[in-house]
């Protein structure tokens, strides 16, 4: 079984969320287990990714609360002054 690098996750995911939002059960069906883990660093990076929580069905039918991860180039970056 081949491990995927932290590197390659985040860039994995930052094309992704670069493209259209995805949530928890979208990274983990392309092999990133703890997205949340990769997200918070590209976002200590200064990438601009929102975490909206909701609800999704997985495969099997069984409901689950979820991350959802969203570029927003709006955001206010960490230490910008707030207007």
């Amino acid at each position: 079984m081949e491990k995927i690098k932290p590197i390659s996750q985040r860039l994995r995911l930052l094309e992704l969320v670069r493209l259209q939002p995805f949530t928890t059960l979208d990274a983990r069906r392309m092999g990133i287990m703890n997205p949340a883990q990769r997200i918070s660093e590209l976002c200590k990076q200064g990438h601009p990714i929102d975490t909206i929580k909701t609800w999704r069905t997985d495969e099997r039918g069984h409901a689950h609360y979820v991350a959802m991860y969203v570029w927003n180039p709006q955001q206010k970056r960490q230490g910008e002054l707030w207007n």
